[in-house]
């Protein structure tokens, strides 16, 4: 390999990635990526974010260019045909392609272990696993009724039962693929347990990930964070309370809230 001829500027492998031709892939190896996973507003920002205080931690959020070129570029099309949900879709290329883009960039970062965090990812578990067999993939969930709050603030109230069917969806979806996964390599986070033990939870994952943890790295992490639920029993109308209720009730008791 002729090290020479790979660019590791981390500008030009965010940008339209999947236009490099497949003979300038360098056969560079990524070690045990990291993926935070979970529905839109359920706190994967911030807990990434707080994951990526660790100095081995490369963190490329949400990598759009080299999951969906073409939908990064803004081509229109449908959303369901851009998220490969199953390990069948996986193609050679998409090996190639996808492991040299994360590997590239953590050499451009100078760090050794990739990480990102991607809502997309939520529904395509074993579409990870089939690419990255030895993966680490963390899960955060959080009470829906603000998770749909927080999405639909802008959005016509016809949309909410559409949501609330996406987080049933992306709920059962993990709750299904997990089972074949090591526990050793699958975490599970509830956003407010994340909240009341942040620190605690943070070296939870880092263990789960293999991630040297020091004093130094202990004393960067938060003990606590905000919580902001609760949100939705002011911001809603009652009427739309209703809605959450007969939609929501049954698979939230599941994963541990009551209403």
């Amino acid at each position: 390999m002729n090290e020479s001829k790979i660019n590791l500027d981390s500008e030009s492998i965010r940008i339209r990635y999947h236009r490099i031709h497949k003979n300038d892939y360098t056969g560079l190896k990524l070690k045990k990526p990291i993926f935070i996973i979970g529905v839109p507003h359920s706190g994967t920002s911030v807990l990434s974010s707080l994951f990526n205080i660790h100095p081995d931690v490369a963190m490329w959020t949400e990598a759009p260019e080299v999951w969906e070129p073409y939908w990064a570029e803004g081509v229109d099309s449908d959303y369901d045909s851009l998220v490969p949900v199953e390990e069948n879709y996986v193609k050679y290329f998409d090996i190639e392609k996808i492991t040299d883009a994360f590997s590239r960039y953590i050499i451009s970062q100078r760090k050794t272990r990739y990480m990102n965090k991607n809502p997309r990812n939520t529904v395509r578990i074993s579409y990870l696993k089939k690419i990255f067999p030895d993966c680490k993939i963390i899960h955060i969930f959080r009470d829906p009724r603000d998770v749909v709050n927080s999405i639909t603030r802008n959005m016509p109230n016809f949309m909410i039962e559409e949501i609330c069917e996406r987080w049933i969806n992306s709920i059962n979806h993990v709750k299904i693929h997990s089972k074949n996964i090591s526990k050793s390599d699958f975490y599970e986070i509830k956003y407010e347990e994340f909240c009341e033990r942040t620190k605690e939870i943070l070296t939870e994952s880092y263990k789960m990930c293999d991630l040297e943890i020091n004093e130094k790295i202990l004393e960067a992490l938060p003990s606590k964070l905000t919580n902001f639920n609760g949100k939705w029993k002011t911001e809603m109308e009652d009427k739309l309370h209703t809605i959450l209720r007969k939609k929501l009730e049954f698979e939230m008791t599941k994963k541990g809230y009551q209403w």
